[in-house]
Order: C-alpha cells, then sequence, then structure tokens
C-alpha cells in the first residue's frame, strides 16, 4: 500500500504504534525506567490528546543512565511480537533504538539498500546525553557526532542528498571513521557531558542549537491523556513545545501536513519479509 497516496489508513497504522507504545509503557513501568514522549508526540498528547492526526511515528526519549538501562534490559522485551533494533549495530548503523513489530511492514524510501534489515512498523527510542557546558566542547562534540551520523548513512545505504557539502562530509567519514574508530568516538561523545549540565541534547541530531534543550524543561514526568492511557510528557510540556514549535497550538497548512508521512509502504498484517517478495 502506498501511504502517500491513501493517507485515510493512518488511522489503521496509529493503532498499531498505539499498541507497540502502551506496551513499552507497561516495560519501563515494570523496571523502573523514566521515559518522555517527545516532538510529534508530546505535540500530540497535549493538542490532539493523541496521536497528531498525520503523523506516522512515536518518539520517546531518555536520559542516558535510563537509555543504557533499557538496552540493557531489551533482551527481555517479547520477542514472538518485537524486535529490538538497537543503535550501532548489524543493519541498524543509526544513533537511536527502533522498537518494531512483527508481523507487520513500514518500508521507508531507500529501503531496498537494506532489505536483509527489519522493517517492520516502529516507535522510535531517542537518548537525552547532558550537554557539555564549555562551549568549545560542545562545538567538538557536535562535529564528532556529525562524523558518527556521516558513516552511520553510508553504511545504511540508502541517503540520498544533493547537497556538495554533504557528499564530501560523508566521504570524509567513510574514509576516518573505521567501524574501532566509530566505536571509540561513540563512548566519547556519550560520555562528555555530566549530570550537573543544565543542557539536554540530542546529540546525534542533524542540527546544533535546535537539539539542544534546558534540563528544567523535562524534569519530572507528567502523565497525561493519551487516546485511552495515559503517556509521560516533559513536566514542563508547553515551553518545550513552544522552544520547538513556537505557537504549538496552531495548526500547519494542509499542504504541508503530508511532508510529516515518511513511509513509502505500509501493511498491518503481512510480514515485510513476505510483503517484499510480492514487490
Amino acid at each position: 500500500m502506498q501511504l502517500r497516496q491513501k493517507t485515510s489508513r493512518i488511522k489503521d497504522l496509529h493503532a498499531k504504534l498505539f499498541e507497540i507504545a502502551v506496551y513499552f509503557d507497561d516495560f519501563c513501568r515494570n523496571n523502573n525506567i523514566q521515559y518522555y514522549l517527545l516532538a510529534g508526540s508530546t505535540l500530540g498528547a497535549i493538542r490532539h490528546r493523541g496521536f497528531v492526526p498525520w503523523d506516522d511515528d512515536f518518539d520517546v526519549g531518555m536520559t542516558i543512565d535510563n537509555y543504557d538501562k533499557f538496552l540493557k534490559l531489551a533482551a527481555n522485551i517479547d520477542k514472538d511480537k518485537y524486535f529490538v533494533q538497537v543503535e550501532n549495530s548489524d543493519g541498524w548503523p543509526l544513533m537511536f533504538t527502533k522498537i518494531r513489530m512483527n508481523g507487520t511492514t513500514f518500508l521507508e524510501d531507500g529501503w531496498e539498500k537494506s532489505v536483509s534489515s527489519h522493517h517492520g512498523i516502529f516507535m522510535d527510542v531517542f537518548c537525552l546525553y547532558y550537554a557539555p557546558q564549555s562551549l568549545i566542547e560542545r562545538y567538538t562534540q557536535f562535529i564528532i557526532a556529525k562524523l558518527i551520523v556521516a558513516k552511520a548513512l553510508y553504511e545504511r545505504g540508502n541517503y540520498v542528498t544533493s547537497s556538495i557539502r554533504k557528499k564530501i562530509i560523508i566521504q570524509i567519514a567513510r574514509i576516518i571513521v573505521i567501524k574501532h574508530t566509530k566505536n571509540k568516538l561513540i563512548r566519547w561523545v556519550k560520555l562528555k557531558g555530566r549530570k550537573e549540565s543544565k543542557l539536554f541534547w540530542l546529540l546525534f541530531d542533524k542540527f546544533y542549537k535546535k537539539a539542544l534543550y534546558p534540563k528544567e524543561y523535562f524534569g519530572t514526568p507528567r502523565y497525561v491523556e493519551f487516546l485511552t492511557t495515559t503517556f509521560p510528557i516533559p513536566e514542563k510540556a508547553e515551553a518545550y513545545l513552544t522552544y520547538t514549535y513556537g505557537d504549538y497550538m496552531k495548526l500547519p497548512d494542509e499542504k504541508k501536513r503530508i511532508k510529516d508521512v515518511h513511509a513509502h509502504y505500509f501493511d498491518l498484517e503481512i510480514d515485510y519479509k513476505e510483503f517484499i517478495n510480492k514487490l
């Protein structure tokens, strides 16, 4: 099914995403793992009490302490229903983790170059890193993170850009960031910040300033209504959303809404392996 041509079925996709999210929330509660909804998922909770109607993903974030704990316990997630696509792993070189639902299909642009990877419907789990207080350290950390991401995009094989600058960066990263070096760099950038920092950082984001957030926005998670349950959002979610989106209660133009849909194909009932074989 081509999602861009039949966006009405996005509600069915939301039902599956909600199923993953409820399972994830139970898992985190049972294991004392603290997390927050992020980005459009926080926006959906506040503005729509559920999903943003035209958005096709579900994003959460957690501090590095909770993130490391989650990754250590991820092996206990129900393997019959879900697959944990851990960051910087075979088939998934990017620096965040996905929880994918088995028996489903969600093919993003360029999926043909990573056929062996898991392509089920997913939610994203991001790490909120502590940003260094020093501006010089932050810039150094950001530049190294960009090289790590560039190497990951090269390894993934499906990144397309018309930017000469980005192409050059990817080729530089391809040459100098070998696997051993990449793992060392990842450990370095992750440990550079301190808990005393006043800033959280989505370190491997493509932006610099937009990925830095005052730590005070997050604080103690605040559970709010989301469809038929409650999920945690940042303590000062309204300030976080204003910082991220500006007037977050204003709906975007109709033409801009389709841009948030990034699936090329999806199927709720057919496993991605079977689906790909039928194409």
